[in-house]
């Protein structure tokens, strides 16, 4: 037997590698999927999308081309961006100036030409233009490549949440199927493909995610000081991401009482077990703070730093609180980030096709987390409390965001969807652990193919 094998060129060890690697070969095909679609679709987006996004892209820009420079209050957008919108043209009825014209002020752009993106910390900024470097070197304009990073961006996000996904041991095939759904959502495209902070929104939800999950399953402390140390760099990335810190810190709470309920159950006295409840408690309220103090300071010193008043700039007159609490703005954010799929689109991710598509898929996420956290009862105890976390964080967390402007910010307005993306790898999770059947995951990754086909044909023929 020996003898055959050294005839062969073979070995018992090569010989398991081999056969481990033909097994992994599926997975890494449903992995690739899941990120070259999505991916693919950005691509033909930028290619197709040569003017400025109205959603400030114009404000990001110039912070892009300035970066690393710390934009403040009252600081305006300089000439290489003000140029990149005359040339370019902007995706709203916008009066611009002529792409020839000799000089170009400020004041005949939008928002009077205040950088409204103050209120974001210069991070995503200087690695986008950091990334973009190569891009720029093979020749591309500085605006498509910048555009062109959120495909990293995005790539990223998918990657992390299919690991934090397989340590949850979630099955291949749904977990495949639920990322490429919520990867070729138009709020994920039009993100991922326009210069704006938004564009790294899945890569840090995927990534606090799986640090809280390390974090849980270790005793060592330095993983909790990680997760600590990521909820600052995700606010760090935009200040809004704090929404995912407080959903991670209220999944922290549910696992706490989970545990206890079980300690009780069990009548396990073992000192262990025992503090692990007293450590997710702790550790749950620290998070929620750091995200609090971390966003508080951060508008503070933008504040302190500022170059004028904020009154001075049309928006903030605009949505500048009133007197009275504004009960009606709170109602209507009720439930916006549940799912996050409404926000402005382009043309080409409009129509009836791309319309139906996310209907769908917002069916889906709404039913896999409520169901998972509420009504499958054979779910693991972790994810469980993820989707009761991620379910009641869409339903309230654009409120709570509504009363921290009005209190942080003496501004008041009714919160953008896509804030919430950030919660879309936490519930692309719920649903591939919710399809349990082989219908019910042939069924989503049929919507998912189809939904992403139909999308990515309607960029290309638009």
């Amino acid at each position: 037997m020996s003898e055959s094998l050294e005839d062969s060129g073979s070995s018992p060890a090569s010989a398991g590698f081999r056969d481990d690697l033909l097994r992994s070969i599926p997975t890494l095909l449903l992995l690739a999927i899941a990120i070259m679609l999505p991916a693919s679709l950005v691509v033909a987006h930028v290619h197709s999308y040569p003017q400025l996004s109205p959603v400030d892209e114009l404000q990001h820009i110039d912070y892009y081309l300035r970066s690393p420079t710390l934009i403040v209050l009252g600081d305006r957008v300089q000439e290489p961006a003000m140029r990149e919108q005359a040339c370019r043209g902007i995706d709203a009825g916008i009066a611009v100036p002529s792409c020839d014209a000799p000089s170009l002020s400020p004041s005949q752009f939008q928002e009077n030409g205040f950088n409204t993106a103050y209120i974001h910390p210069p991070t995503y900024y200087s690695l986008t233009a950091l990334l973009s470097l190569p891009l720029r070197w093979i020749g591309l304009e500085d605006v498509t490549a910048g555009r062109l990073v959120g495909v990293l961006w995005l790539s990223l996000g998918l990657l992390l949440s299919w690991i934090a996904g397989r340590r949850l041991r979630i099955s291949a095939v749904p977990l495949a199927a639920s990322l490429l759904l919520v990867g070729v959502m138009p709020s994920v495209v039009y993100s991922s493909s326009v210069i704006n902070p938004d564009a790294v929104s899945m890569a840090v939800g995927a990534a606090v995610v799986l640090l809280t999950l390390e974090a849980e399953r270790r005793t060592n402390y330095w993983r909790w000081i990680l997760l600590a140390f990521a909820a600052i760099i995700a606010i760090g990335f935009k200040s809004q991401n704090f929404l995912i810190i407080l959903c991670l810190a209220l999944y922290l709470l549910l696992r706490a009482w989970q545990n206890r309920r079980e300690m009780r159950a069990t009548a396990d006295s073992v000192s262990a077990s025992a503090r692990r409840p007293i450590l997710m408690l702790g550790m749950a309220i620290a998070l929620g703070l750091i995200a609090l103090l971390v966003l508080v300071a951060w508008l503070k010193t933008v504040s302190y730093l500022g170059l004028g008043a904020a009154s001075a700039i049309p928006m903030n007159a605009q949505f500048k609180a009133s007197d009275g609490f504004p009960f009606d703005v709170l109602a209507n954010s009720l439930g916006i980030f549940f799912p996050p799929s409404s926000s402005y689109f382009s043309v080409f991710l409009r129509g009836r096709v791309v319309g139906t598509g996310m209907i769908l898929t917002g069916i889906v996420l709404v039913a896999g987390c409520t169901g998972v956290g509420w009504f499958l009862t054979e779910a693991r105890p972790e994810i469980r409390a993820l989707a009761r976390a991620v379910t009641i964080t869409a339903v309230l967390g654009a409120p709570f965001m509504v009363i921290a402007n009005d209190v942080l910010l003496e501004s008041v307005f009714l919160i953008p969807p896509r804030y919430g993306l950030p919660l879309l790898p936490a519930m692309a999770l719920c649903v591939a652990t919710g399809t349990r059947s082989i219908l019910g995951r042939s069924l989503l990754a049929a919507l998912a193919v189809s939904v992403a086909g139909g999308t990515l044909a309607h960029i290309l023929v638009s």
